[in-house]
């Protein structure tokens, strides 16, 4: 059986060296398959996906001729995907598999004939199961997720598996959790695992190793919320005697409020540059409709410690929350600005 997984880039994005389109949950998905037998896995080259045209990718999908094309389907590729998905069919006849972050029971137009299977949420074990039994159907639910989750927590990094090489500019993306312990109801990182699942650090380490090793310049770490690790302390400390020259420039998310200096000094130690904080908005009872608690004191102290430490924080904030409105978010905004928390 021959399976071809691929993923559509950012429109108008994808000039240059560096387009961002790195197929991360495709070497995810042929990782986990790759002891199947009689199953070939691959991924369009990176160079096609990010910079060729439909009719050009369409032509190669009839050259490989494959019985499953699978597609990781996100906001910004999501017609596109459908659209490539529509063709690919009728000229092929192959099986149609999505997922990805997109790929929820309400999102209307992947609901359609031509698209055979959609994979809700973590996709490591349906697509296991689906590509041993044909019949097999994924469920939505985190049972399937769970099941998903512990194929995660078994797995190196597939970097270090040679399932993926880095393009020239490109980072290597680090997933070192699944889950979230916050419950924010916009976000979709706490209800896509059971429960908080964690990587183990020998794992994390020989992929740093990895990349160090092979002149990569930069890591994402791909945590939603990375100081919910509860031995992150160790982690770090373990970063730090790796990457003590700081060749690497380190990435992620975080909880501001659970920072302070003695946590942001480690981290810059350990080689973080920059860190993507989600603030979303000031006011109390738009966080209480989400499901969100902010200590803004704690929060103000813990990017301040980052800054002292030349971190950049990257702040997000959210417009159109429910019970938010155009002055609320622009208090939110201003809070920012005069708290000087903007880069």
């Amino acid at each position: 059986m021959q399976v071809l997984l691929t993923q559509l880039p950012i429109p108008k994005s994808n000039f240059g060296i560096r387009t961002g389109n790195i197929p991360f949950g495709a070497a995810c998905l042929k990782q986990a398959a790759a002891d199947i037998p009689g199953i070939k896995i691959d991924i369009l080259p990176q160079h096609l996906a990010s910079h060729a045209g439909d009719a050009k990718i369409l032509d190669n999908i009839c050259r490989i001729k494959p019985d499953i094309l699978g597609l990781t389907v996100f906001c910004w590729n999501r017609e596109r995907s459908v659209h490539l998905a529509q063709n690919a069919k009728e000229a092929t006849g192959c099986t149609v598999v999505v997922g990805g972050p997109e790929i929820t029971p309400d999102t209307p137009d992947i609901h359609q004939d031509f698209i055979d299977h959609r994979i809700y949420g973590q996709g490591e074990w349906a697509f296991r199961k689906l590509l041993l039994d044909p019949q097999f159907r994924p469920p939505a639910g985190k049972g399937a997720d769970l099941a998903s989750s512990r194929i995660f927590e078994s797995r190196p990094s597939p970097y270090t598996e040679d399932i993926i090489t880095p393009c020239p500019g490109d980072p290597v993306l680090l997933e070192t959790q699944r889950g979230c312990p916050y419950g924010c109801r916009f976000c979709n990182y706490n209800k896509s695992a059971g429960k908080l699942i964690f990587k183990h650090p020998d794992h994390i380490m020989e992929t740093v190793a990895w990349a160090k090793t092979r002149g990569i310049s930069e890591i994402v770490f791909l945590d939603p919320t990375l100081n919910a690790r509860p031995d992150l302390v160790p982690l770090l400390q373990k970063l730090c005697d790796l990457n003590h020259d700081n060749r690497l420039s380190l990435s992620s998310e975080l909880r501001a409020e659970r920072i302070d200096h003695r946590m942001a000094e480690l981290f810059r130690k350990a080689g973080f540059k920059e860190f993507e904080i989600g603030l979303q908005s000031i006011h109390p009872k738009v966080l209480e409709q989400m499901g969100r608690r902010t200590n803004l004191k704690a929060f103000l102290s813990g990017v301040r410690a980052l800054k002292t430490q030349g971190i950049r924080p990257r702040l997000d904030l959210i417009a159109g929350l429910p019970g938010d409105t155009l002055a609320g978010f622009l208090d939110s905004l201003d809070f920012v600005i005069d708290n000087g928390l903007e880069d």
